[in-house]
């Protein structure tokens, strides 16, 4: 297993797509802060560091998306796969390995981001507005919900021989993790009552009048609409953007735990079962 993990490693620090991913989310994090800056400049608005610490979010995951295929697609393209069952190292040491280092690849890719944001944005933005022990923990909750994202997309990868269909699959099952978040978050976010209008009352005199809104969730839909969105990578990741949202973070490290845990051992049995010659 430490063999094999080297061997991941040596080659995920000769990856190009891995350093464009590394040098793109540390760019990220320097113009996140300074667009945040100039607008709070041109607009005088006040913007937190903490507003935007998590804007990356979407970002990491769409390159996570390609990344992860892309790596596990081309050992099976260059035959690395067939060769390190050949030489002994059995199917469940090689999985795992993959795994582990296509999760650390997107954790790397997270710091560098975290790293030129952090510099930047305690320079130019205004204090963060909670404090840190909810900072660590919406942290954490983003790096457990991209390992669940991650091992999501090994699986796929680890199943799907062919490279570019496993990119293809990957990226399409990310936007819709998303377009379905988003669709969870309208629905948990929608108001009670939308625009009021205008009705006379018994003497005659205009009275404001608040509408319901049919698309207002009662308490026993919320419930399961919030569980698919603490459940969801995705929809962890679009509570991140807007704190107020994380009503359950432990669950939401449960889950993404849950999810690791159940992709990982339903994708080694199939690997067992999986042709390969």
């Amino acid at each position: 297993m430490i063999k094999l993990l080297s061997a991941n490693f040596m080659r995920l620090w000769k990856d190009k797509l891995f350093w464009i991913g590394m040098v793109f989310m540390f760019g990220l994090g320097i113009v996140i802060p300074i667009s945040q800056y100039f607008d709070a400049k041109q607009y005088f608005f006040e913007h937190h560091f903490d507003e935007t610490m998590m804007a990356f979010i979407f970002f990491i995951g769409f390159i996570a998306a390609v990344f992860c295929s892309n790596f596990i697609g081309t050992e099976y393209s260059d035959g690395t796969i067939r060769n390190k069952l050949i030489v002994g190292r059995r199917r469940t040491e090689i999985y795992l390995s993959s795994v582990i280092t296509t999760a650390a690849a997107a954790v790397c890719m997270m710091a560098a981001y975290f790293l030129s944001y952090s510099v930047l944005g305690l320079i130019l933005l205004l204090p963060p507005k909670m404090g840190i022990g909810k900072l660590l923990l919406m942290i954490l909750i983003g790096i457990t919900s991209m390992i669940a994202l991650i091992s999501v997309f090994h699986m796929v990868s680890m199943l799907v021989t062919k490279r570019s269909a496993a990119i293809i699959i990957c990226v399409v099952l990310f936007l819709v993790l998303w377009m379905i978040a988003f669709s969870v978050y309208n629905r948990l976010s929608a108001p009670e009552s939308i625009a009021s209008y205008v009705i006379m009352s018994d003497s005659g005199e205009p009275v404001m009048q608040d509408m319901l809104n049919p698309k207002y969730l009662q308490p026993n839909e919320r419930v399961w609409y919030q569980l698919v969105q603490d459940f969801l990578p995705t929809g962890q990741h679009v509570a991140l953007t807007n704190p107020e949202l994380m009503v359950h973070p432990v669950q939401m490290l449960v889950y993404s735990a849950v999810i690791c845990i159940l992709t990982t051992v339903l994708s080694i049995v199939f690997f067992q079962k999986k042709n390969l010659k």
